[in-house]
């Protein structure tokens, strides 16, 4: 074995832990439902597959702490003031997870593209977008996660309009 590749590095305050240059590992699959806000005027829902692939960087800021890169792929149908539309985002994500504690936080963002940019009169401004999302996933057994999390699509200002839309999204999935 090459004792680069299995070697941790030093850097800051961080220990990085490389695996192989090719360690992609499948994490998991799911589904996802997320909806706006009830009582705002413009609602919208969405409905989504994921997976996600753990990449081969591990952070151990402290003795019982692991902060795990990820690659987030997703699919799913967006509906919006009556028009739907389909979304495909690609990004990277990072878990943080204390000990083997069956609950970690998880934080992402990732280039989203939209069938369409307009919702009725609701005008995203373009068609690609940021997904951003801060979310908590729960192991339960070895296989099966539930999860809810916060999203917010927006076109970070790229767009003509940028009204931007938050999502509370839920979703169940099986662990690899």
């Amino acid at each position: 074995m090459n004792i680069f590749l299995k070697s941790c590095v030093a850097l800051a305050v961080f220990e990085v832990c490389p695996v192989h240059a090719f360690d992609v590992k499948l994490e998991s699959s799911g589904v996802r439902g997320a909806f706006s806000n009830p009582f705002n005027y413009a609602r919208f829902y969405h409905v989504e597959g994921y997976v996600n692939w753990n990449l081969p960087w591990r952070w151990k800021p402290g003795e019982d702490w692991t902060i795990q890169s990820r690659l987030d792929l997703t699919g799913g149908w967006m509906n919006g003031r009556g028009d739907d539309a389909a979304f495909a985002t690609v990004g990277p994500s990072f878990e943080f997870r204390w000990r083997e504690f069956p609950l970690a936080l998880d934080l992402g963002c990732s280039p989203t593209v939209l069938s369409r940019d307009q919702f009725g009169n609701t005008d995203f401004g373009t068609f690609f977008q940021f997904t951003t999302h801060a979310g908590l996933n729960w192991k339960l057994g070895s296989r099966w996660t539930v999860g809810c999390r916060l999203e917010h699509l927006s076109n970070a200002g790229i767009g003509s309009s940028n009204p931007g839309v938050n999502l509370y999204s839920f979703g169940t999935g099986w662990r690899f």
